[in-house]
């Protein structure tokens, strides 16, 4: 623990400053002595080189979300995004956007723990071996009034106690592997119809990928005679359109 105060500004050790800094190695020059050329310890260079902290990595895109993301579908969206503001009025209060995400009874990463030296095994007991995934479905409003959630669980028969003790209002489904279904949407949009009250004065404008289980002729019927407005966004294009 520091017992006094810093006597230095702390700065950070930028690409820039790294690069220079191995480009005087590849020359030669010693770890130490560009560390102190460029103004840091020869601790936190080494531990630079050795982590590769700063390099960017990576990230996995799939070809689907590549092509998707493209000016003709974005126009698309934004067109039709214009015209159903423009024919309902809809004010913030009003608009919704809606997504699913899974999430497993049993985690995947588990906390470090401190052992005694020597010991080759560490276990932590967990409810099983492998966990079951269970859907989520949230939606909120413009103005950050938000749905209670929904959950999707893997079952044959619905079990009321699943839900004891979740958030007010929240209710549940069950399908043959969690997933949201045709029939489970229409579940959820009954749940979301509660919630928000739709009228022919006051319309709900309602923003969703356009999974295949969200464009079902049930679904859009359901929702069309309950001033549910349905608006798609692109395919595969939730990872940039999907609001935050």
């Amino acid at each position: 623990m520091r017992n006094r105060p810093r006597t230095s500004a702390r700065t950070q050790l930028t690409d820039a400053l790294f690069q220079q800094a191995k480009s005087m190695m590849n020359d030669g020059i010693s770890i130490r002595q560009a560390a102190k050329a460029i103004g840091f310890s020869e601790g936190a260079l080494r531990k630079r080189l050795k982590t590769g902290k700063g390099s960017q990595q990576l990230g996995k895109t799939s070809v689907a979300r590549i092509m998707g993301f493209n000016r003709v579908q974005l126009n698309n969206y934004f067109n039709n995004l214009e015209t159903v503001m423009e024919k309902y009025g809809f004010s913030s209060d009003r608009l919704y956007n809606m997504d699913e995400t899974g999430v497993q009874t049993v985690p995947n990463k588990l906390p470090k723990h401190v052992a005694p030296k020597g010991k080759r095994e560490v276990g932590k007991s967990v409810a099983a071996e492998q966990g079951q995934t269970v859907t989520v479905v949230c939606s909120m409003s413009a103005v950050g009034h938000h749905i209670p959630p929904f959950f999707i669980f893997s079952r044959k028969r619905i079990n009321p106690q699943l839900i004891n003790g979740g958030p007010t209002g929240c209710d549940m489904a069950v399908t043959d592997k969690g997933y949201m279904t045709s029939a489970t949407f229409i579940i959820w949009l009954k749940h979301f119809q509660k919630f928000t009250h739709p009228t022919v004065e006051r319309p709900v404008l309602l923003i969703l990928d356009n999974h295949i289980s969200h464009v079902s002729l049930e679904a859009i019927t359901y929702a069309k005679e309950n001033h549910i407005i349905m608006l798609s966004l692109p395919p595969h294009s939730s990872h940039r359109t999907q609001p935050p």
